[in-house]
Parts: C-alpha cells; structure tokens; sequence
C-alpha cells in the first residue's frame, strides 16, 4: 500500500462530507481525491469543500475513471449494500458507514465480494473509539468489577425525519441507532450473541420502528436488556454493566464513566471519571486514524465485516421475534 493513500467518498451529505471527510483530514497521507453523489447539489457541495476538479453524479464514472486506493461510503441505508459491492468489485478497500446494510444476507454478500476481491471491508461503529466506552471496556477487561452477569443500555433521540423515517429506504430507529448500541454490547462483553427476544412499538405515521426493547443472551451466559426509541427527548445514550465484583455505566456524548469495585482499592467508592478531550470530533478522527494505519500495514480492520454480520443477525433477529411473540436463536 503506497504511503500516499488516494480516497473518494461517495455520499456528500451530513456525514460524509461533513463529519467524516474533516476526520480524514487530520490522517497524515490521506487525501479524498474524488467524490460522488447523485444530487447535483452535494456533489458541487462535495467539489468546493474538497477543493477537487470536479464532482462526479455517477459513482460507477469515478470508481472507473479515478485511481483510488479506497474508498469511503456514506449513503442513506438502502443504497449502501448496491455501492458498497460495486466499490468491492471495482478491487478498492472500502469503509461503510453503519448499519452496513439493511439486513445479514446482504451483510453476508459484501463480505464474500471483499473476500473474492481480496480487499478488506470496515464497518463504521464510531462509538468503538469514544473515549468513555473505551476507558469503560478498559476496566472491564482488567477484571475492575469480576465477571460481567447482565447490561442495559440505551440509545435514543428525537423523532427521526426524511428518509430516516422511511421503513422502504432503511429507516427506523433499530437501522439508525440500535445497530450502534448492539454492538456496544457485543464488542464490552467480548461476547457472541445467540438468542433474541424483542418487542416492538411502530411509530402511528410513519410505520418505522419507533420505540423497542430487546434481550440478548450471549453465549458465556450474560443477559443484556436494550432499549432503542425515536421518541425521547434530547439524547439517550448508556452502556452499565454489572459485575460480581462491581459495576460500571458510560454515559455518552459525555463520555463521563461511573465506575465502583471490589477489586482496585480507587475505585471502592462511586467514582466519577471525567473525559480528558470530551470531543465530537476526536471519536471520528480515531477511527479514520485506525482505518488509515490498517491499510497501510496490511492489517485487517478492528471493525470487520463479521461485526457488521453479527449486529444485522441481531436486527433481523428483534424484527422476527417481534412477529412471531417468540425468541430467535442466532447462533
């Protein structure tokens, strides 16, 4: 891999444009060279931003026509699996915003075309990189509070709107920020999920998944309890663990930590740790950092596409047992 990384970015919207691409500028080498969008508008926005020759509405024109060393894909939900194989076939790494895809078979099919093309395929849970819910896997892992027996967490905000409220275009807030929270869960227990019970309120106007609870069961015995709602005021956002020899909560955007254990001495009584660098940005910057640094040393990427796999079965799995008013095995 040169050392001189060339990237293009297909959605210039939000987060891609304006979250992502700004990250990507702190990485030493790395440059977006290209970018695509099909609304005119965001792709001159994208052009100008970017300070590049021109933009491209077509991505199938810029993947051709560019030479690329990856590329970065942030697209409303149900574009990302069509893009994402095309850039896969095109033999570009790729990095895809969550939730990856709309579903694990679709999940599955990207996998198999990074595989066949021999390029590697990152998934975008940023939350991995935030401070708090690193210092709170850090603990965790250094046996602070013994062995983990049950989670709650949350994740919620304010109605959702657009094509985020649309359940044909991916929308729902089980696609938009469940897949966030359940792979929360996964990555701090540091174990697999395999059996889903969930229960779902739509919301009345738009038929998207509004508010829902759901358990998972992972194999080593844990029992997490999730709840996920587009229908909060301001932003909900907690992991807390309980342990045999204490517990632990991470609040988020925060990223302040509550931590009390058996085990360390500083940590006897209800402790609060406060972030260093409290910022947005910095979550994102470390993620692009460590995509960068992967592909440059050929390493695999921390976030793969059987994570991405596995928070999809866990989706699927809630929409079903909703149906059925039974659990779903996964494993």
């Amino acid at each position: 891999m040169p050392n001189e990384m060339r990237i293009g970015l297909i959605g210039c919207g939000r987060h891609g444009l304006g979250v992502l691409a700004p990250a990507l500028a702190s990485v030493p080498n790395a440059h977006i060279v290209a970018c695509a969008d099909d609304d005119e508008v965001a792709a001159r926005d994208g052009q100008e931003t970017l300070g590049l020759n021109r933009p491209y509405l077509d991505y199938h024109e810029m993947l051709n026509a560019e030479d690329l060393d990856a590329v970065i894909v942030a697209v409303p939900h149900f574009l990302l699996k069509d893009i994402s194989v095309a850039v896969l076939e095109s033999g570009k790494h790729l990095f895809v915003e969550k939730p990856m895809a709309l579903n694990s078979a679709d999940g599955e099919l990207m996998a198999k075309t990074a595989r066949e093309s021999g390029v590697s395929l990152m998934v975008g849970f940023c939350q991995r990189y935030s401070e708090g819910r690193l210092r709170m896997k850090s603990l965790i892992d250094s046996g602070a509070i013994g062995e983990i027996t049950a989670v709650t967490a949350a994740k919620g905000n304010p109605p959702l709107t657009g094509w985020l409220a649309d359940p044909l275009k991916g929308g729902g807030e089980l696609h938009w920020l469940g897949v966030h929270i359940t792979d929360q869960v996964i990555w701090i227990t540091g174990s697999q999920p395999e059996r889903v019970y969930g229960e779902i309120r739509w919301h009345p106007t738009t038929s998207a998944d509004e508010t829902t609870i759901f358990t998972m069961r992972m194999q080593s015995g844990i029992i997490a309890s999730i709840t996920c709602s587009q229908n909060v005021s301001g932003r909900l956002d907690y992991v807390s663990v309980e342990g045999t020899a204490g517990r632990i909560r991470s609040d988020w955007p925060s990223e302040v930590v509550e931590v009390v254990s058996d085990i360390l001495p500083e940590y006897r009584r209800p402790t609060i740790i406060r972030p260093v660098e409290p910022l947005f940005s910095s979550m994102y910057q470390n993620e692009m950092t460590d995509w960068i640094s992967g592909l440059r040393h050929g390493n695999p990427p921390k976030i793969n596409s059987s994570d991405g796999i596995t928070v999809l079965k866990v989706i699927d799995a809630v929409f079903e047992s909703h149906r059925s008013g039974t659990p779903i095995d996964i494993t």
